[in-house]
């Protein structure tokens, strides 16, 4: 302990921190860097990345909405510092976010649902033009740490997969319109690789933000004409209504 005590100190001194946020360089205390999933909260988990100021804009959610018959909650709230951290990670190539993010997705899901009754978790998906651009879908990146959490916390497995829901018209970025143009935008604009492998299934769909729902709603509504029993949302952050 006292060695990696000693090797935080000089690292911390010789390269501080720069905040994601408000870009300047800070002091981040020893106690802060652990990311024990046990301990999964956002000042702990973004210690390394945003300066205690800015941590501290972060407006968690405590309340789930209606979502096609099932359920929908988010970490936070899509303002201050957590939108700014999610542009970095999808936008600045930040990858490192999403070992943090992944964790505070997990709690989320820990939280308000039994691991039990979700029988398959779904990224939503990128086009493939999109995802060549990016290099990486966000939202699979994010879930890629669910496994080994729930290994560590000894919670019962659940099936991740990637490839069953597939984007395959290349809309315009959704952030780019209204409301009524996005619903439009995004209309038939996914699909299933493997429709019997929904089938009567009870699903978790996963995304980085939700705003008016319009991307989500049309995942949901192709695996619920396919014959998923449910489908349930989960993002990192959602916009105040």
């Amino acid at each position: 302990m006292f060695l990696k005590r000693l090797a935080h100190t000089l690292k911390s001194a010789i390269f501080p921190p720069k905040c994601l946020s408000c870009e300047k360089f800070f002091d981040m205390p020893f106690e802060q860097t652990a990311t024990d999933p046990m301990y999964c909260g956002f000042e702990q988990l973004m210690s390394p990345f945003l300066c205690a100021d800015c941590r501290e804009e972060f407006s968690p959610i405590t309340s789930v909405y209606d979502f096609n018959g099932g359920i929908a909650c988010a970490v936070g709230e899509y303002r201050g510092a957590l939108r700014t951290a999610i542009h970095a990670f999808k936008y600045q190539g930040k990858t490192g976010l999403a070992k943090p993010f992944g964790m505070l997705l997990f709690s989320t899901f820990i939280r308000y649902w039994n691991p039990e009754e979700i029988d398959l978790v779904l990224p939503v998906p990128l086009h493939i033009k999109r995802l060549r651009g990016r290099g990486f879908n966000q939202a699979f990146l994010m879930l890629k740490q669910w496994k080994h959490i729930a290994e560590l916390l000894n919670v019962q497995p659940f099936q991740i997969e990637p490839d069953i829901l597939m984007k395959t018209k290349n809309t315009r970025p959704q952030v780019e319109l209204t409301r009524k143009e996005r619903k439009e935008n995004i209309k038939d604009a996914f699909s299933l690789s493997n429709s019997s492998a929904v089938k009567g299934k009870k699903i978790l769909l996963i995304d980085d933000v939700y705003t008016t729902g319009a991307t989500v709603k049309e995942c949901a509504k192709v695996l619920l004409n396919a014959g998923a029993a449910r489908t349930d949302m989960l993002t990192l952050a959602r916009t105040s209504k």
